[in-house]
């Protein structure tokens, strides 16, 4: 099986929060971003209400508004090759390189 076609949680803790971390910290490319970005396919378009719970994760003592993000799109059966081509339309090069393996 392509490893680009694999779910998001096939990354592994230590990539998903790196991430996480990444979409968190971005205002112009941070998870808010990356929800409209990816919310351009219907199946991983969120409600108002799934952004607003979003948003309310850095409330929470450990809360990661762009964690809590990635789990909704992996609970949705996103690939990691859509977040990459995703991460790419935002010309997030930092998150890419925390995704991608060297050399891709």
């Amino acid at each position: 099986m392509d490893s680009w076609s694999l779910p998001l949680n096939s990354l592994g803790d230590v990539t998903l929060r790196k991430l996480s971390a990444f979409l968190d910290n971005g205002t112009k490319k941070g998870w808010r971003k990356l929800a409209e970005v990816i919310g351009t396919d219907r199946r991983f378009k969120c409600s108002e209400k799934e952004l607003e719970t979003c948003s309310l994760e850095v409330l929470e003592p450990n809360g990661s508004p762009g964690r809590y993000f990635i789990q909704l799109m992996t609970d949705r059966g996103c690939s990691v090759n859509h977040l990459i081509s995703c991460l790419h339309k935002m010309g997030h090069t930092e998150a890419l390189k925390c995704v991608m393996p060297v050399g891709e």
